[in-house]
């Protein structure tokens, strides 16, 4: 993955949102941040619960993910155009 190019606006990607929950979605906005960092606030394909009582987050509500550190890769490169879960 390039993470040179920061402006990631359009691009499907697979990320880690709090460092560990997997999430895969659009980025439908990049920004650079207080202190020259970049973010990405990511539409979300598929929801989540991470424990009971703890983050959810439903299917088309937005996350955001820091450039590089969360980022797996950038699905587009490799062919993919939508992930959905098994059985849908």
């Amino acid at each position: 993955m390039d993470l040179n190019r920061w402006n990631l606006e359009g691009e499907k990607v697979l990320g880690l949102y709090l460092d560990y929950v997997p999430v895969i979605g659009e980025v439908v906005e990049s920004r650079v941040t207080y202190g020259g960092g970049v973010a990405h606030t990511v539409k979300l394909d598929i929801g989540f619960t991470t424990t009971p009582g703890g983050p959810r987050r439903e299917a088309g509500e937005e996350v955001i993910l820091d450039h590089g550190k969360n980022f797996i890769e950038i699905l587009k490169e490799f062919g993919v155009k939508k992930y959905t879960k098994k059985g849908e």
